[in-house]
């Protein structure tokens, strides 16, 4: 093989199709809720997962968890700090795809209103 050429995929390898970051439920959550994100994508053999928070490798906490492929982050009690932009990376030994990051909002409960504040 000549220097500087790359040797070709192996047999039966597909390429990642670009993936997407899929919400459970609402991307606005109240303080100390959990929320969970699925990486996904249409085609891709052999694929590995990272998440990315504000375009950087998730750092590892007791508060997230991932799924045995990685594919799924829940977060159990988000944080006002959690409040970021989230994507994934996957890849394979052929190709890589990045998703479109998806902004999580987090948000403290309001004070509840005080019997006597509402009365004129």
């Amino acid at each position: 093989m000549a220097p500087g050429s790359q040797a070709p995929p192996p047999p039966g390898s597909v390429p990642i199709s670009r993936p997407q970051v899929l919400v459970a439920s609402t991307t606005v959550l109240e303080l100390s809720e959990a929320f969970t994100l699925n990486c996904s994508h249409e085609n891709g053999t052999k694929p590995s997962y990272t998440w990315l928070k504000d375009g950087k490798p998730l750092l590892n906490d007791s508060r997230m968890l991932l799924s045995p492929d990685q594919k799924v982050l829940t977060i159990t009690r988000v944080l006002m700090e959690d409040d970021d932009l989230y994507s994934c990376v996957v890849e394979n030994p052929i190709s890589q795809g990045r998703s479109p990051p998806v902004k999580i909002t987090v948000y403290r409960e309001s004070p509840a209103t005080l019997p006597w504040d509402s009365q004129p």
